[in-house]
């Protein structure tokens, strides 16, 4: 199918250093099978023979939103525990009802999760969970783009949890038509032990993955990882050797100018969740101050 839009509003994106988002105000895209071969000024579009024309008037064309941490399956636990802080939400609400998530659930709640994400232009994702071979073959099935990692938690130093997140790598990273790609994750410091996060760093050499991980999320975050280590979390991290490594780190609510400094150097990415943030009570990242 050979198609043409015309009339549209287009953004191409922001350059890296421009203040203003750039628009088209009448631009052209055409489309030859699920390839865009041409996306800009109408007047200046190629000569094209559409077997269908779409008037985008009133619309706007973009570049697909990105939702840069998600837990994906979790659409189907929505409003339960809601008035609950962090650690109450996960202990007494969430928790115990993940016992019984199946396969299937999974399946249903992966599926659910990207069909709204698409709804809003949200066309890559980055996702920890678990039941993840389920999630994997719902991206695969959709046509989207997401980096997965099975959440790996581990308290009594037996690793265990590490496992099904290799298997991940090894089965899932670079499927489907590379629209997959694969990330260790460990859930946080408090929910890992040194010898996990050791693992983890072997893992990431040799796999050459990223590493997607929990930061700093809420102020007993903070404080227990003083008491435990002496070291904030990104500190603790650095001590490790696991910021040599492409890191991915949510939410960094609870950081130090110090820490600040210590994530720009390492250029780790820092994924801003200010609706869950809020949600929960856990305070707000101190995202201008990370922009400077």
């Amino acid at each position: 199918m050979r198609t043409r839009i015309s009339h549209i509003w287009m953004t191409p994106g922001v350059v890296a250093g421009d203040k203003k988002i750039p628009f088209i105000q009448d631009a052209e895209i055409l489309i030859d099978g699920n390839r865009i071969v041409y996306a800009g000024k109408r007047d200046e579009a190629p000569a094209f023979e559409a077997e269908q024309v779409i008037d985008g008037k009133g619309a706007l064309a973009m570049p697909g939103l990105c939702n840069l941490h998600t837990h994906t399956p979790m659409t189907l636990l929505r409003s339960i525990g809601s008035d609950l802080t962090l650690d109450r939400w996960l202990n007494e609400a969430i928790f115990p009802v993940e016992k019984h998530l199946t396969d299937e659930a999974v399946r249903a709640g992966s599926d659910l999760g990207i069909m709204e994400m698409l709804r809003f232009g949200t066309t890559s994702f980055n996702d920890m969970y678990m039941h993840m071979d389920m999630e994997a073959e719902a991206v695969r099935d959709s046509g989207m783009r997401a980096l997965l990692g099975h959440g790996v938690v581990d308290f009594d130093e037996s690793c265990a949890d590490l496992a099904p997140n290799i298997a991940l790598i090894e089965k899932w990273n670079h499927a489907a038509d590379d629209r997959i790609r694969v990330s260790l994750a460990p859930h946080s410091e408090g929910a890992t032990t040194e010898k996990l996060l050791l693992k983890v760093r072997e893992a990431a050499e040799t796999y050459h993955v990223p590493i997607h991980i929990h930061v700093s999320e809420t102020k007993l975050d903070f404080d227990g990882s003083l008491q435990r280590r002496g070291l904030t979390p990104p500190q603790y991290l650095e001590k490790l050797g696991l910021m040599e490594h492409s890191m991915l780190a949510a939410h960094c609510v609870w950081v130090t100018d110090e820490d600040i400094e210590l994530l720009a150097r390492r250029g780790v990415t820092v994924l801003h969740n200010p609706i869950s943030n809020l949600k929960l009570a856990s305070g707000i990242a101190p995202v201008a101050r990370m922009l400077k």
